[in-house]
């Protein structure tokens, strides 16, 4: 059977009802089923996390613009992390910036009555689907983040923010995490804590958590992409302030603004 993973995950993990991980396959799979998620691309650690507590996880992939399915993932054919291998008549390839380029009978022919939109989404048949990705030799497709949220720091380095903003949320205390660095010399974070997992620990005791977590972190990554500096917010981002979507994906934008001075004080602590 195929459900809808999106309000079964946010009921588990939502700091209010949060729901202990042995008990997950009793809640979410009271028989043997496969499960598709109609969520944003899981990650490898939880898809792994899943896979432990016999919950196989198909992921697929695809938008509007290619009639729904590009890839999927198949009970005999999965790899964590990945959203499959392209389905029969559709052709994959990653252009030379990394943005996931498909061609195949499925793809729209056009948006009406808007031409220049329609060349800036189809390049000679190959539709530009706004993703960053990677392919391996086996022909699985993985995402690693949108074209329009790669971060270019001053010094002309492309920093994929999910890439670093997943590994960082692995640590127990960290809710939430937004990357800040487009045309700055380096990376900072604006961290929102994991209530439950905070505690009674005091402020000090969660920032030097994190910290540590975030040293240890920016040893796996280059140094443009190591973050320098960061700040634990004292709210969670909402949709209700315009901070997320309702399928709970940041809008960076709307969060930039909110925090202008907090990132600020962040960049500004170099010349006090």
């Amino acid at each position: 059977s195929v459900i809808s993973f999106a309000p079964i995950w946010n009921f588990l993990t939502d700091s209010t009802t949060a729901v202990a991980p042995e008990v997950w396959p009793v809640i979410v799979l009271p028989t043997k089923s496969e499960v598709s998620p109609a969520v944003a691309i899981v990650s490898p650690v939880l898809s792994t996390a899943l896979d432990a507590l016999d919950i196989p996880l198909n992921d697929a992939y695809g938008q509007t613009e290619s009639s729904g399915v590009l890839t999927i993932s198949l009970p005999h054919a999965r790899k964590p992390g990945s959203v499959g291998r392209a389905i029969p008549g559709v052709e994959l390839r990653i252009a030379d910036d990394g943005e996931i380029m498909a061609k195949g009978p499925n793809v729209f022919a056009g948006y009406a009555e808007n031409e220049e939109a329609t060349n800036e989404a189809l390049n000679n048949e190959w539709l530009a689907t706004g993703d960053i990705g990677e392919l391996d030799t086996d022909g699985f497709l993985k995402i690693t983040g949108r074209k329009k949220e790669i971060i270019i720091t001053a010094g002309g380095e492309n920093v994929t923010p999910s890439l670093i903003e997943d590994v960082v949320k692995a640590n127990r205390l960290v809710s939430e995490i937004c990357l800040v660095g487009d045309t700055m010399p380096y990376l900072i974070a604006l961290i929102t804590k994991n209530e439950d997992a905070a505690g009674n620990l005091s402020a000090d005791e969660i920032h030097s958590e994190i910290e540590e977590h975030i040293e240890k972190i920016n040893q796996q990554f280059a140094r443009s992409h190591q973050i320098k500096k960061f700040v634990v917010l004292p709210r969670q981002f909402t949709e209700a302030d315009g901070e997320l979507t309702p399928t709970m994906k940041m809008k960076r934008s709307v969060i930039h603004e909110h925090y202008a001075q907090e990132i600020s004080d962040l960049y500004n602590e170099d010349t006090d």
